[in-house]
């Protein structure tokens, strides 16, 4: 459909507006047999030779050539229109003179063929001089002829784009009709065209229109011209340049991206998404900026595109992986104390000023199982994100909050009560030395 309508639309500006007439050969409307001692001048005629056989038609033919062209074969109805108008220039209807000219029949008396002989003489000849030679002949007619109407434009296609709304009483316009006596004769067109003659059934394709013109003596020109009704409508976004930007690792696809922008065609109508072309198709996993042409084509091959301008995003921080903890069905935690539980397991640094927990382990605390959980902590100089799982069992563990070091105290206890039975010795060892003085 493309290179044909490359074709078609270089003759468009060539073809629609200037009409050049069109010319249709003469019409031989009538004969008239010559008589015997008449003068020949310039003009048709048409010779019955009496000829032996074909041989003989030949010799005939090369000693008639002195008055003029002349035909060299046997005429027949299957060649006589390629003939006339090849020859002769000129072309003929009527079934009487039809039969005329191609008359053949073989006369027994003088055991010869009948054939007809078509002769256009030039200048001015005597029938004696004729006959002397070919004193054989049954008969020499002269055949009249007539100009057809001619009817214009002579262009052979009509290239109508279907966005301008051509009707066919439109194209019927183009033609006018002239004769040589009856004049203008444009209100005598007939036509006749499969060309759609309501525009909701216009379909892009080929199509023809015949013009059909009779003068008052009976010529008749008829020409028909072919009509392609084309598409030469680019399809249309309603954006030409675009951007966009997302968060690198959304969950993305062409739809959601594409779900603001809509394409339609004169013809086709709206064309979806899943028709257009990415050149070159979207990364998702990087994150440069990336131009990508987006284009389509209708069913008449008019392409259209846009720019789509797409960048990706990193705007998460890193997440740290920290180690699992365990938490028991008998002693579910706050978020609270699974933050402390972190603190005091060396996981995070303790200066933290605010903190998100998520996770569903808030949901499911009394049942065995395993939960992500993700923590953003805000520090006083930074925010980090730390993921680690919580591993819910049914064994008593301690309780982060009251798990404390007792060694210690129990030592210096024990230290205390050393000292204490030390010095309580010696004071008693003492004051009985005393009371021994």
């Amino acid at each position: 459909m493309k290179k044909l309508l490359s074709s078609i639309l270089i003759m468009v500006t060539l073809l629609t507006f200037n009409q050049v007439k069109a010319s249709s050969l003469p019409l031989i409307n009538s004969y008239q047999l010559v008589e015997a001692q008449a003068t020949y001048t310039n003009g048709l005629y048409l010779v019955q030779a009496a000829c032996r056989d074909e041989s003989d038609l030949e010799q005939i033919t090369y000693f008639l050539e002195y008055l003029g062209s002349c035909s060299k074969e046997v005429i027949t109805e299957d060649n006589l229109d390629t003939l006339l108008a090849s020859d002769f220039g000129v072309t003929c209807s009527d079934e009487d003179i039809r039969n005329l000219i191609t008359y053949q029949a073989y006369n027994e008396e003088d055991d010869r063929y009948i054939y007809g002989i078509l002769v256009k003489v030039v200048g001015e000849f005597s029938a004696d001089e004729f006959n002397s030679y070919m004193p054989e002949n049954y008969g020499i007619y002269y055949l009249s002829t007539a100009s057809a109407p001619e009817i214009s434009p002579a262009i052979e296609t009509h290239v109508l784009n279907y966005d301008e709304h051509f009707t066919l009483d439109d194209i019927k316009a183009r033609y006018t009709a002239t004769d040589n006596y009856d004049h203008d004769l444009t209100d005598q067109i007939e036509f006749t065209s499969n060309f759609p003659t309501n525009e909701d059934e216009y379909k892009l394709g080929e199509y023809y229109i015949t013009a059909t013109v009779r003068d008052s003596s009976g010529n008749q020109t008829s020409v028909t011209h072919q009509i392609y009704l084309v598409d030469i409508t680019k399809p249309k976004f309603n954006v030409e340049v675009v951007s966009k930007e997302y968060a690198y690792g959304t969950e993305l696809d062409l739809a959601a991206i594409l779900a603001d922008i809509n394409c339609v065609d004169n013809y086709d109508g709206a064309i979806s998404y899943d028709k257009w072309e990415l050149t070159p198709t979207i990364d998702f996993s990087s994150l440069q900026p990336q131009e990508i042409k987006v284009s389509v084509k209708d069913t008449s091959d008019n392409e259209a595109s846009f720019i789509l301008n797409i960048l990706f995003k990193d705007e998460e921080a890193p997440v740290i992986s920290v180690n699992m903890i365990d938490i028991s069905t008998t002693n579910p935690l706050s978020a609270d104390e699974i933050v402390k539980l972190l603190v005091k397991g060396g996981q995070i640094p303790a200066n933290y000023l605010s903190y998100q927990l998520t996770t569903d382990y808030f949901d499911y605390q009394d049942k065995v199982g395993i939960h992500d959980a993700t923590l953003e902590v805000t520090y006083p100089n930074k925010t980090s994100n730390y993921r680690f799982k919580i591993n819910v069992v049914n064994s008593e563990l301690p309780s982060p909050t009251n798990n404390y070091n007792y060694l210690p105290y129990i030592l210096a206890g024990l230290s205390g009560l050393i000292l204490i039975g030390v010095l309580t010795g010696y004071l008693i060892y003492h004051h009985k030395q005393q009371n021994q003085e």
